[in-house]
This record gives structure tokens, C-alpha cells and sequence, in this order.
């Protein structure tokens, strides 16, 4: 017969599993791809992304700062600042986002 663990059970063994995941994923982090994914990724939710805004965006980070550029209906910007949330901002602001402070 074969052991099959209680609910309980499955979840410690989950919790445990997803602490190593975790472990494993941080050793492989790089600190600049994340800031860059991070602005790209508030732009997007500040702008109310979805399938139908044709919005571009492209980040990186250049000397400790997070660059944005990004365009919406032909109009371009860009923005530098040292935290990826405050560049995605700037850059929602400058396309016209509504509640964006």
C-alpha cells in the first residue's frame, strides 16, 4: 500500500519546498534586470494596461538609475530616476495617466 499524507501534512512539505524554491531563485536574481522589469511592469498597471493599449516601454539601468522610455499614440518619453517605482511614475505622468501622483 502506498503513503499518501494528510492535508496537513502536504502542507508543511509545500512550505518547505517553497522556502528552497525561494532560496534557489534569490541566488540567481540580478538586482538591475529586476528594477528594469519592475518600471516596465508599474507603467503597465499605472497606465491600466491590457491587451488594447499600444504601449511600448523598454528600461534598463545606467549608472545606478533606472532609464524609461516608453511610447503611447506616437508620443514619447523618457524618464531617470533611482527607484524603479518613481521612473514609472514620471513616465505615467508625462503620458497623461489620470490619479497618478
Amino acid at each position: 500500500m502506498m503513503y499518501c499524507p494528510t492535508s496537513r501534512h502536504k502542507g508543511a512539505r509545500l512550505t518547505l519546498g517553497r522556502a528552497n524554491i525561494l532560496t534557489r531563485l534569490a541566488a540567481i536574481d540580478d538586482g538591475p534586470t529586476r528594477a528594469a522589469t519592475d518600471a516596465e511592469r508599474e507603467l503597465l498597471r499605472l497606465m491600466g494596461g491590457s491587451c488594447e493599449l499600444a504601449l511600448g516601454a523598454l528600461a534598463r539601468v545606467d549608472g545606478g538609475e533606472v532609464v524609461l522610455n516608453a511610447c503611447l499614440d506616437g508620443r514619447r518619453v523618457y524618464a531617470r530616476a533611482g527607484d524603479p517605482f518613481a521612473v514609472a511614475r514620471a513616465a505615467a505622468m508625462e503620458l497623461g495617466a489620470i490619479g497618478v501622483a
